[in-house]
């Protein structure tokens, strides 16, 4: 099955999560549209699209709330 690779879409979700409690340094801090303008490879054996477009926009909500 062909989807995002693991690698980036794990790194980005790291940066969110730091961003999100606080421990990001100002490189990693990422914003909303940061993370809506995200795109990544498809290859073999990927994370499910559809699953990471979801989970994307949770972040995206979550870093607005935060704000």
């Amino acid at each position: 099955m062909r989807g995002y690779a693991r690698r980036p879409v794990r790194d980005l979700f790291d940066r969110v999560e730091k961003t999100l409690n606080g421990t990001a340094d100002e490189l990693e801090r990422v914003s909303p549209d940061f993370v809506r303008a995200a795109t990544f490879d498809v290859v073999l054996r990927g994370y499910r699209r559809e699953q990471v477009h979801a989970a994307l926009l949770d972040c995206v909500q979550r870093l607005q709330a935060q704000g």
